[in-house]
């Protein structure tokens, strides 16, 4: 992937669980979301919050902090998973769907924490049942990017093995 040139016919671009890209491919990002591409990011270890934050900060909903293996906050011993709460159906992603969409049952081990910032007008699609969010998203110029704050595979979540999530994914993308 190098320029925008190689974007150009792209409708929706998905960066599940990779490294952040390299300066000129983040500039290339931003050019061709702000004229109307989608973007659909899912964290996971390779992500390093630092550099996401550093050359697509202004893309994402909201700014990554840190994974947090869940349970492990101060006073926390036990080993537990956070569950998704029920989804927002007002939510542009979700608009029209009903019930709880297949997802209830999701079991999340670890999440990236996000830097609150209500400037950035992020919306939430789906959260966890500890009120963080799971699934936000954000229009940005003429494009929308959104952020899924666990992996879009089995490494930090069973999401992917929900009846609810190829339908999820369809309309995220």
């Amino acid at each position: 992937l190098r320029g925008e040139d190689r974007l150009a016919d792209v409708d929706v671009l998905v960066l599940a669980n990779v490294r952040a890209p390299a300066a000129d491919v983040a500039a290339a990002l931003r050019a061709r979301v702000a004229e109307g591409m989608g973007l659909w990011i899912s964290v996971g270890d390779r992500v390093d919050a630092r550099s996401y934050n550093e050359r697509l900060g202004p893309l994402l909903p909201l700014l990554l902090r840190e994974p947090l293996v869940v349970g492990t906050a101060p006073g926390r011993t036990e080993v537990r998973s956070e569950g998704v709460a029920p989804p927002n159906l007002t939510h542009p992603i979700l608009l029209g769907l009903q019930g709880e969409l297949g997802l209830l049952g999701t079991r999340t081990r670890r999440i990236f924490l996000l830097e609150p910032d209500a400037s950035r007008y992020a919306e939430v699609a789906l959260g966890f049942t500890s009120g963080a969010p799971a699934l936000i998203s954000r229009p940005f110029e003429r494009g929308r990017v959104a952020l899924l704050t666990t992996s879009i595979d089995r490494d930090w979540s069973d999401l992917p093995l929900r009846p609810g999530f190829v339908p999820l994914a369809e309309r995220v993308l």
